[in-house]
């Protein structure tokens, strides 16, 4: 068993950036790994749980991983479900032709032009996976001769056939990240879960061994089942993502405006400090809850945060001095 200290993979440049990495640890917030079966079940990411998932770690509220694997398992599920449709509308012609019903429909020519859309799919997946800044995390070449390794010690979650390289792979990237923690690891694969849908034993117990927190990893079976952590109704708090997007600049010009020229006074009464400037940053949604009215109406109460970097001046009544300062808040 390697330390957690193990040098797997290419530490990701997102979680270098001073800014992020300050963020990150006071804040305790989750890092999430997603499995290729929750985004094969979302190829085009459109449910709400992933657009809510998204917009989060695209405003550094959460940080998404997804292994460099998983991509390319969900590009070739891709492919493989345009040939699954091909395979069925053949079918589906032959059953008609025996009826004397013709399909309309040029199937090998249809799947021709939807296998060489394979290529397109997989840029625009990186592309919209970078967008969200989302980390796709790819492993060093000597990992994978570590991943033998536990394959012939049939280490979880290899199975007792040394099968189970792709989740093996998964996992190693969980464990790449155990510290500072927490993890996520959003997956509906059993061979990480125990009888109850919790991370197996074998996997809790290797948790145990490099960090002593029993907690350190949670599995998640969904997206929806994550993201109802912070948003009841995962569609709610996708639309109103969408609209504070939409309304970005104009909610930034009506905090910088209200916080222009305020003034406050020192602790102790020892002079006072006015805002010159303010830039606001990104606007950040938290967390949303719905209300139902009484009249039908539809409320949605939210939580949201916004970094302002303030220019101050203060004035200094015992030296008759104004001393000018640049605070983030």
């Amino acid at each position: 068993m390697r330390s957690s200290s193990g040098s797997y993979f290419e530490r990701p440049s997102a979680l270098a950036t001073p800014g992020l990495a300050a963020t990150y640890a006071p804040r305790r917030m989750d890092l999430i790994v997603i499995d290729a079966n929750v985004l094969c079940a979302d190829f085009w990411l459109k449910s709400a749980p992933i657009v809510a998932l998204l917009d989060q770690s695209r405003h550094g509220v959460r940080i998404v991983v997804v292994p460099e694997a998983v991509v390319r398992e969900v590009v070739g599920s891709f492919r493989r479900s345009v040939l699954e449709a091909k395979a069925e509308l053949l079918r589906t012609q032959r059953k008609l032709q025996r009826q004397g019903i013709a399909l309309g429909l040029d199937i090998e020519n249809w799947a021709i032009k939807e296998l060489s859309n394979v290529a397109a799919y997989d840029r625009w997946l990186r592309r919209a996976l970078a967008e969200a800044d989302v980390t796709m995390l790819d492993h060093k070449e000597d990992a994978l001769l570590r991943l033998v390794d536990r394959a012939i010690d049939r280490l979880a979650p290899f199975n007792a056939d040394g099968h189970g390289f792709r989740d093996a792979m998964v996992w190693e990237t969980v464990l790449y990240f155990l510290e500072p923690g927490p993890v996520v690891l959003l997956s509906n694969d059993n061979v990480f879960a125990n009888g109850k849908g919790s991370l197996s034993e074998a996997l809790r117990n290797e948790v145990v061994a490099l960090t002593g927190d029993p907690d350190r990893v949670e599995l998640v079976r969904s997206a929806h089942a994550y993201v109802l952590k912070f948003a009841d109704d995962p569609r709610a708090h996708a639309d109103v993502a969408a609209l504070l997007r939409a309304e970005t600049a104009q909610i930034r010009g009506n905090i910088e405006q209200a916080l222009i020229g305020s003034t406050a006074e020192l602790i102790g009464g020892q002079g006072w400090a006015s805002v010159a400037e303010a830039d606001v940053g990104h606007v950040a949604l938290l967390r949303t809850s719905r209300i139902e009215g009484g009249d039908g109406s539809l409320l949605v109460v939210l939580s949201a945060e916004c970094r302002v970097d303030l220019d101050v001046d203060v004035y200094d009544p015992l030296e008759n001095t104004f001393i000018q300062g640049r605070h983030s808040v």
